[in-house]
């Protein structure tokens, strides 16, 4: 019987995040469906936009609102401003390079609703690949591919595990936390930009 301390679906920005903060000590499985590279983390070309400090968090949110034509959660929008500035001190301390200025500071710039330059980019409009390169090569867990999960184990209202296909053969992993990160549903529709994976399943 496979037993983790944590199951990790998507090897996408948020699952490799997510690894990257659980100590190697832990014993920690991240599945993808695909190849890893194969997620909308790897084709994103457009940067991260962060506030630029405490002060620049309330119109950081306001920008971001009227980016999405107010059609955002507002508090999801206030959490990720807030903990947008500790995010990228925490990339740059593991090493992530982005684009910097001849002078060697960080290169802002300004898109879509934003009223100052706030984006940062990596390799000019290759961030998501980079991130995505980034965070596989710091990722201290196994990484296992050609895995679709299909179903959560879940008793007393409690996830104890996950069945899927892996290479086509149908598998149960079992662990103490299951952590579901596997992106969204573009590819549904017949006319998108997502990855081939985005699937919703």
């Amino acid at each position: 019987m496979k037993r983790y301390d944590v199951i990790i679906v998507g090897a996408g920005i948020a699952g490799l995040y997510a690894a990257m903060h659980l100590p190697g000590s832990m014993k920690v499985l991240v599945v993808c469906k695909d190849i890893p590279w194969e997620c909308n983390t790897f084709y994103a070309q457009g940067g991260i936009v962060t506030a630029l400090n405490e002060a620049d968090v309330p119109a950081h949110i306001d920008d971001t609102l009227a980016a999405g034509a107010y059609h955002n959660v507002k508090e999801a929008v206030e959490i990720m401003s807030r903990e947008s500035l500790e995010l990228r001190e925490d990339l740059l301390r593991r090493g992530m390079e982005f684009d910097r200025d001849e002078s060697g500071a960080l290169l802002y710039t300004k898109e879509a609703a934003h009223s100052a330059n706030r984006i940062l980019h990596a390799g000019g409009d290759a961030t998501g690949r980079y991130m995505h390169y980034f965070m596989m090569t710091r990722n201290p867990h196994l990484l296992q591919r050609n895995t679709l999960v299909y179903d959560l184990l879940i008793e007393n209202g409690r996830c104890y595990g996950v069945r899927a296909m892996v290479n086509y053969r149908p598998t149960t992993l079992y662990a103490d936390h299951i952590l579901i990160a596997s992106g969204g549903i573009g590819s549904l529709y017949a006319y998108n930009t997502n990855s081939r994976t985005v699937s919703a399943d």
